[in-house]
């Protein structure tokens, strides 16, 4: 589910498994944007990152499971 829900650049920042460095230049980069208020770029991702967060509810993770496992019986 993550790689259809998760789109870097437009909803996260995504960067390798544990490649710190690459992760540390996005966030500096975003950070230096925010202490700066420039956060206009910015916006369009936050947004679409509050939308796809909002359908992972605690209520939506419940029925995903008990739907998953009453498909195993």
């Amino acid at each position: 589910g993550g790689r259809d829900q998760l789109v870097s650049g437009r909803n996260c920042i995504l960067v390798p498994n544990g490649d710190y460095v690459t992760l540390a230049y996005h966030l500096a980069k975003y950070l230096g944007d925010i202490l700066e208020s420039r956060t206009a770029d910015w916006e369009f991702m936050l947004t679409a990152a509050r939308e796809t967060a909002e359908a992972f509810t605690a209520e939506a993770e419940t029925q995903t499971l008990l739907e998953f496992w009453r498909g195993i019986r």
